[in-house]
């Protein structure tokens, strides 16, 4: 997987996730952190997936893991233009249940004006 910065405002951080989101296991070096610096956490942000191809099941982990970590920091973490293919496998384990999920950036940007979500 490849994370690229598209836009940083002052109500969130855009980034885009490029390939297979798979083997986070074996990552060494936070991807978020490998991207936006030493403080990957200390804004909102807003995922786009559209380029993504596939997901696995470490995939998954390093997504709830994200979620965990903005909310720890009070802050959101929303996934937006799933990929049919992934968004089978995200709604199969109920993903949405967990983390905000949008069908495009206008939706996610909508979300975060929007009280936050409680379990």
């Amino acid at each position: 997987m490849q994370l690229s910065l598209l836009a940083y405002t002052p109500t969130h951080i855009h980034v885009g996730a490029t390939g297979d989101i798979f083997n986070m296991f074996t990552v060494e070096v936070d991807p978020l952190a490998a991207v936006l610096g030493a403080t990957p956490y200390a804004n909102n942000l807003l995922l786009n997936l559209e380029t993504a191809k596939m997901i696995d099941s470490s995939g998954i982990g390093w997504l709830i893991t994200c979620h965990k970590r903005f909310v720890q920091n009070k802050h959101r973490f929303i996934i937006h233009s799933i990929p049919p293919l992934i968004l089978q496998v995200l709604s199969l384990v109920h993903i949405d249940r967990i983390i905000e999920c949008a069908a495009d950036y206008d939706a996610a940007t909508r979300l975060l004006g929007s009280p936050v979500r409680t379990p």
